[in-house]
């Protein structure tokens, strides 16, 4: 039996969820001349965006009006459309930025431009996150908000983090504010993540079907037996022991493990430190350290897990897969290792 193990080491598709991987499909879809498969894209990315398991930033929330914007720009609707869409995308992230390496239009862009000077000069409404609650933290559009912020108005998705609980998220309009407690408390009806299961279809019996009895066949005549072949010889084990392969890859698992621990202590935990300690002042938090605080937070925490996850993963292969005399080989890729042999 051949095997071939692929090992992605790299930040980039490894560490992205479902909204990231929907919008990367539809710009190479818009890049490919493919619009339809482009918004089908989108429209799954904002579709998967309220049940994400970890909080989605800004930009990539502005990402999907932001695109389908462009497409109505240059094969649509471009006086009506295109100025809803993109207002949307601006309303989520009022610092996206247009993306040259796609479209380098100076028209669309300057048009974008202007959109960005008439949603920042938009009065915005109050969050209302409770001020003293302990209970949940809440982000919109990425952003953890506290008590004294406000959004511009608009559609915005809501994730709020309950303790003890997880994430919990839904599109909201703003004017008013959700109720962010009741969010929370939803996610105790049906299952973790706040729906309701559906409950199943009963299935129809079917009749049984009788069965045809089957005339009886004919008896052959007994086979004469053959005569037994002579036993072989046993072979003699192969000296060595465990194999190298084996050893190569449980260390190399440990020492991805082990460099997820040095990514925790030395990354994670001093950022995490700087974020309780900025929680007991809050007064101190702008918008801008709160988002590099939250980036970082993502970043470091999706790299811990994902070295820790491969590790352990390939130390699992070595010591259970029979590989005492397999010889095994590395090859360098240009987002991994690959891992290939026979056992």
């Amino acid at each position: 039996m051949s095997a071939l193990l692929l090992l992605c080491l790299g930040s980039g598709s490894a560490l992205a969820g479902p909204v990231e991987d929907h919008v990367n499909g539809a710009i190479q879809a818009i890049t490919n001349g493919d619009f339809d498969t482009a918004r089908d894209l989108l429209d799954e990315a904002e579709d998967a965006a309220p049940d994400s398991p970890t909080v989605v930033l800004g930009s990539t929330i502005a990402s999907i009006d932001y695109y389908r914007g462009m497409m109505e720009f240059f094969g649509g609707d471009r006086d009506q459309q295109t100025l809803v869409y993109w207002r949307s995308a601006l309303e989520k992230d009022l610092s996206f930025g247009w993306d040259k390496a796609l479209v380098a239009d100076q028209e669309a862009e300057d048009l974008f431009e202007a959109l960005r000077s008439e949603v920042d000069s938009r009065d915005q409404v109050e969050a209302q996150v409770p001020e003293d609650s302990t209970e949940f933290r809440v982000y919109v559009d990425g952003r953890m908000l506290s008590h004294y912020d406000a959004v511009v108005g608009g559609t915005h998705l809501v994730q709020v983090l309950c303790m003890g609980k997880g994430l919990t998220g839904d599109w909201h309009e703003f004017g008013d504010p959700p109720d962010y407690a009741r969010m929370c408390a939803s996610m105790g009806d049906g299952s973790a993540d706040g729906k309701k299961e559906k409950e199943p279809k009963e299935k129809k019996e079917k009749e049984p079907k009788e069965k045809k009895e089957k005339e009886p066949k004919e008896e052959k005549p007994p086979k004469e037996p053959k005569e037994p072949k002579e036993p072989k010889e046993p072979k003699e084990p192969k000296e060595g022991g465990v194999s190298g392969a084996k050893i190569g890859l449980v260390g190399g698992g440990v020492a991805l493990v082990a460099g997820g621990a040095a990514t925790y202590f030395a990354l994670y935990r001093p950022n995490y430190q700087s974020f309780e300690d900025y929680d007991d002042r809050p007064w101190d938090v702008t918008p801008e350290i709160a988002d590099d605080i939250e980036g970082k937070h993502n970043t470091y925490r999706f790299l811990t897990l994902g070295l820790w996850g491969v590790g352990a993963a390939v130390a699992v292969t070595g010591a259970v897969l029979p590989l005492g005399d397999t010889q095994l080989r590395l090859v360098p890729l240009g987002n991994g290792l690959l891992l290939q042999g026979r056992f």
